[in-house]
């Protein structure tokens, strides 16, 4: 946010420029530049915005911004704005058969002649279609030299997805994980740092020699676009004496481009059943990112068919639940009332978002459906040693001893998203559906209601037939966070709900 503050922006040749004052002398000012290339009828002029409280607004998302919903123009400001970013809009007619080509394009520079050039050329759609035939011989000119298809490329670049973030195939290891007993530092007997995403292999038999063979190509794939796996491969042949296929593998391994990174953070391991401890298989299993097995198909087929187990049995876990006494939208409309009118006007210097109760003891804010605060409004809970913040949509941090030196949980300087860094889910086991109790992260239509008190708050809420009531509090002599849930059911039928707790850990 600091850094923000001696970024300024401007707007000339229908091209965004942005730079950074420089805080001493010997600080160079860098240049960044925005346009767009059109190839088409345009519609009105150039729109533009960099204000990023504008361009996203206050409890909404990089999903759903508040600059693309109906009629919302880009203010056209620029200069210096406490959270910058750059935007373009360009507004195009296509008539029927017809087509546009709409070109963005940032460039960097080390001065505010060389970025404005560099801004000149790639508004001429030429130049932009020059750009891409370069990429495109460049991209050949890799995967011929890998001996790759576009398909076979294609299908590493979506792999490696599931190396970047959580993966919905790691629910079938969910057994590895619960039984697991060890840590990191277990994998370093096997030289694995645990550093590094890893990608576990298991095979048996020659049969298998395919898998390897593709996983090896798609691990080099990845090394050369930056990403960097552990690519662990488990010999489960058991032959015996004779050991032809470890051979195998040995040499195909050695033949690529992993014959320099054997054993080496960012490379290839290869491991033999008899030598790895059967609780060490259990931790491969459960931190790798992703897992393959030799007789289960190639890697995308091995893909397709853990999501559609999981698809699968979500669709077995629901029950028929259509045949309800009650209203599910009536009752919340009657709570969503019942609870206006208890307390909205018994506030006390109340300001539309909320106010004190009668007696001054709680801040109490009721969130309706597309209301948000204009900021977070949090409330700090702590005794002498530890304590939290937490927002009116339940985003905060947590932290021991120290707020600023001894995050337990992290803290986002940033009131625009208030992304949290803890969260309450519930989902309802026989349907799959699952939400938040409070606002954030997970928002549901209907009245959020937030009592703010001295060392504690309160968050309410009501859907899916359910009275949904969160207490967040630190006891007095004690360094621990109390989150308190109360559940009750309004329907005439049974629930089967499981609460998830989430904490993104920081620990200093």
């Amino acid at each position: 946010a600091f850094g923000n503050l001696f970024i300024q922006t401007e707007f000339e040749h229908e091209t965004l420029l942005a730079s950074r004052r420089p805080r001493s002398e010997k600080q160079t000012r860098l240049w960044l530049m925005h346009t767009v290339a059109t190839e088409g009828e345009k519609v009105g002029s150039l729109q533009y915005e960099t204000d990023r409280a504008r361009f996203i607004g206050r409890g909404r998302s990089l999903a759903k911004p508040q600059a693309l919903d109906t009629n919302h123009p880009l203010s056209d400001t620029v200069g210096a704005v406490l959270d910058p970013m750059m935007s373009l809009r360009q507004r195009v007619k296509i008539a029927p058969g017809q087509t546009a080509r709409v070109s963005f394009s940032i460039g960097y520079a080390e001065n505010r002649e060389s970025v404005i050039r560099i801004a000149e050329k790639y508004k001429d759609p030429l130049s932009i279609n020059r750009a891409f035939e370069l990429a495109w011989a460049h991209s050949k000119m890799e995967l011929r030299q890998l001996n790759l298809t576009a398909a076979q490329a294609n299908e590493g670049l979506s792999l490696g997805g599931h190396l970047l973030y959580l993966s919905p195939c790691r629910s079938d290891v969910a057994e590895c994980i619960k039984n697991n007993r060890k840590g990191q530092s277990s994998l370093w007997p096997y030289a694995i740092s645990g550093d590094l995403p890893i990608v576990f292999v298991r095979v048996k038999s020659v049969e298998n020699m395919d898998l390897v063979r593709t996983l090896l190509k798609t691990h080099e794939y990845w090394r050369l676009k930056g990403l960097f796996a552990d690519l662990v491969i488990l010999n489960e042949d058991e032959s015996g004496y004779y050991q032809v296929f470890q051979d195998n593998l040995r040499d195909l391994i050695s033949m690529g481009h992993a014959r320099d990174l054997i054993n080496k953070s960012g490379g290839v391991y290869l491991l033999q059943k008899d030598h790895v401890q059967e609780d060490d298989i259990n931790l491969l299993c459960a931190v790798a990112r992703v897992i393959f097995n030799g007789e289960g198909g190639s890697c995308s087929i091995q893909v397709r068919k853990k999501k559609k187990f999981m698809t699968a049995k979500i669709e077995l876990d629901k029950v028929d639940t259509q045949e309800k006494d009650e209203d599910p939208l009536l009752l919340v409309r009657e709570f969503h009332d019942e609870t206006l009118d208890r307390t909205m006007g018994q506030l006390q210097f109340a300001n539309g978002y909320g106010g004190f109760s009668e007696d001054g003891q709680e801040y109490i804010i009721h969130l309706q459906e597309g209301m948000n605060t204009p900021l977070p409004w949090i409330n700090v809970i702590a005794n002498s040693k530890f304590g939290f913040q937490v927002s009116e949509v339940g985003a905060g941090y947590t932290w021991s001893i120290n707020s600023r030196e001894y995050k337990l949980t992290p803290w986002s300087n940033d009131p625009i998203l208030d992304p949290p860094g803890e969260a309450l889910y519930l989902r309802n086991e026989q349907s799959g559906e699952s939400w938040s109790v409070t606002a954030g992260p997970k928002r549901e239509k209907g009245l959020y209601t937030i009592r703010h008190g001295q060392g504690y708050s309160v968050f309410e809420h009501f859907s899916h037939g359910i009275k949904q009531s969160l207490r967040l509090f630190v006891p007095l002599d004690e360094s621990v966070k109390i989150i308190e849930l109360t559940l009750t059911n309004t329907t005439n039928h049974d629930f089967r709900l499981s609460a998830v707790y989430y904490a993104e850990w920081v620990m200093g």
